[in-house]
């Protein structure tokens, strides 16, 4: 409220000003955020496609290298050769054929090894020996573990509910499952090797490959430390990862971009991670249900378009500076010609009837001083005809009056009629002069055109009396004015013309005996008076006719219903549009009539 009453008493320049800058300033900011989100949401879809296509690529690499790994597993464990070797009649070897037999082997083995340049770690267990009868590695990393150790743990399980299928595993250079001296971290391969005449287990085979294999693969597409991937398996251990940002937390299985690569095989969304909005593409579509993520952090990709946007605000700000000097033109251009017209209408005011505004222009503002000037011009042309005619006129009627009646000497003469009809013993005559009296004194109320309710209640008790007198008995009446009522003001005869017209209209005309009821009280926060009686009522057409020139405050009215619409243009002068006139009758039943008008103390 305080904010609207401040601008609604701002000059028009200042609004002018403001509501220029609030408009340069909204625009603004409507197109930059149009642009940043156009622009937002074409950068992030186009990295999100681009983003989805390296993990597609990165998967199929894997792919690749698995199957690669898979099909060197599945040779060294159907080789004749090494299954003979696990069988325990030719572990023990002397220098004969079969030492011979062995060194071809191992020779064999360490040729394709070699050609598998990534594979990094060979180790091949016997069930009939603690410790492996053949091993290779190529990193430098020593100290095999011995078979109960393996067989010992977790992922030998693992290896065995596998069938002889391969198991993958991560292994840490920090582990000491397979290694005692491990120098990288590794991707395992694991399964059992069966006899293919009984299927019985005749060893395990490890085949690993360092992880930085697999960063080789992937490590190139990494541009920023806002992005990273990360490789698991099917049982959310991670295999292999790269970048600061850890999208693989305690609430994984909550996450929307997880439960999004559980249905489909390969997608893109954009997901809350560790309180940033990350953008996670996925490729779920491995031969070992791997899942490869690709997050990058969305604030990094709209980085440079938040840079625009600041740009374009100093734009904005430069432009609001250098338009100011033109706002003040346009502005002055526009209230000069208003404010001229201001102050005309202010002399005006003060009665100089001569003013004249010069015209510049033929636009709106010129064409309201050009009715301004025609205005003043007739103004003052009625003022000289009209108004000051009847003024002297009235002058003229109210100094005739004043020397014709004088109150004091018809309150005089009628208090000396009242003290004759006294001394004459003439009661009925005493009675009338003594209303008469006091309705002559409260009619005139001082020159007032208010008067409370009790003053018009004892005009009222005065006007019934002369009127009982007159009809004698055939006139009953009640005055029934709430006590609670009679402090307040209301407009001086509003009430006696009513109750004379219920006489004259309603009851001289009647045979038998006629009531009149008046009565007044509270109505909510206003003051509700009725008059009733029982009269002839008014006919049908009158009364409508009487009901549109109440309601049709502007039309001339006729002779007939003169009092009725004298009293309702006063209302409407007094109170406006808050006031209530209400009429109601029957024939040979009566009228009712009702006031309503608002409490004025």
């Amino acid at each position: 409220m305080k904010l609207k009453y401040i601008f609604s008493n701002m000059r028009i320049k200042h609004k002018i000003i403001i509501f220029t800058y609030l408009v340069i300033i909204f625009t603004a900011n409507i197109l930059g955020y149009i642009f940043y989100s156009t622009s937002e949401k074409y950068i992030i879809n186009k990295v999100s496609s681009s983003n989805l296509n390296i993990v597609k690529q990165i998967n199929s690499s894997i792919n690749t290298l698995q199957t690669d790994i898979y099909d060197i597993s599945t040779y060294i464990a159907t080789n004749q050769d090494v299954v003979s070797l696990l069988h325990s009649n030719n572990i023990i070897t002397n220098n004969n054929a079969k030492y011979l037999r062995r060194t071809e082997l191992t020779n064999s083995i360490m040729n394709l090894i070699v050609s598998k340049e990534y594979i990094s770690l060979l180790a091949l267990y016997s069930e009939e020996l603690s410790s492996s009868p053949f091993y290779i590695c190529t990193d430098l990393s020593s100290n095999l573990n011995t078979y109960p150790n393996i067989k010992s743990n977790l992922i030998f399980e693992n290896i065995l509910l596998q069938n002889g299928a391969p198991y993958w595993f991560y292994n840490d250079k920090e582990s000491t499952y397979i290694l005692q001296n491990n120098k990288q971290n590794k991707i395992i391969l694991g399964r059992i090797i069966k006899s293919p005449n009984d299927y019985t287990p005749l060893g395990t085979l490890f085949l690993g490959i360092n992880e930085n294999v697999f960063k080789k693969i992937y490590i190139d597409n990494i541009q920023s430390i806002n992005e990273s991937i990360v490789i698991v398996d099917e049982k959310n251990t991670i295999l292999s990862k790269y970048g600061d940002i850890n999208i693989l937390d305690d609430n994984l299985y909550n996450k929307n971009f997880y439960k999004d690569s559980c249905k489909n095989k390969d997608g893109f969304l954009i997901d809350k991670v560790n309180k940033k909005d990350m953008l996670i593409a996925y490729s779920s579509n491995n031969s070992y249900n791997w899942k490869i993520f690709y997050s990058v952090d969305t604030s990094s990709l709209t980085k440079e378009i938040k840079q625009t946007k600041i740009f374009i605000y100093v734009i904005v700000l430069i432009c609001l500076i250098i338009s100011f000097p033109l706002i003040l033109l346009l502005t002055h251009y526009i209230t000069t010609p208003l404010k001229n017209l201001l102050e005309s209408m202010k002399r005006v005011k003060k009665g100089n009837f001569t003013e004249h505004v010069k015209v510049t222009k033929n636009d709106e503002i010129g064409q309201l001083s050009v009715v301004y000037n025609e205005m003043v011009i007739e103004l003052k042309e009625l003022i000289e005809e009209n108004y000051v005619l009847e003024i002297k006129e009235r002058e003229a009627e109210l100094n005739a009056l004043h020397s014709q009646i004088n109150p004091h000497f018809l309150y005089n003469t009628l208090d000396t009629i009242y003290w004759k009809a006294q001394a004459n013993n003439q009661k009925d005559i005493s009675k009338m002069i003594y209303s008469l009296s006091k309705l002559f004194r409260l009619s005139l109320n001082r020159g007032e055109n208010w008067i409370t309710v009790s003053k018009e209640k004892e005009l009222l008790e005065h006007y019934l009396l002369l009127q009982k007198i007159r009809f004698k008995d055939k006139l009953i009446y009640e005055i029934l004015i709430d006590e609670n009522i009679i402090n307040y003001i209301i407009p001086k005869f509003i009430l006696q013309p009513f109750i004379e017209n219920a006489i004259v209209h309603g009851l001289e005309p009647k045979d038998g005996k006629g009531i009149i009821s008046i009565k007044g009280h509270h109505l909510d926060n206003n003051l509700y008076f009725i008059i009733q009686d029982n009269g002839i009522g008014i006919e049908k057409n009158k009364l409508n006719n009487l009901i549109n020139n109440i309601n049709n405050k502007h039309k001339k009215h006729n002779t007939e219903g003169y009092a009725i619409n004298n009293i309702n243009e006063r209302l409407s002068l007094h109170f406006k549009n808050d006031y209530s006139l209400k009429f109601t009758s029957k024939i040979n039943e009566g009228t009712k009539i009702e006031i309503i008008i608002p409490k004025v103390n």
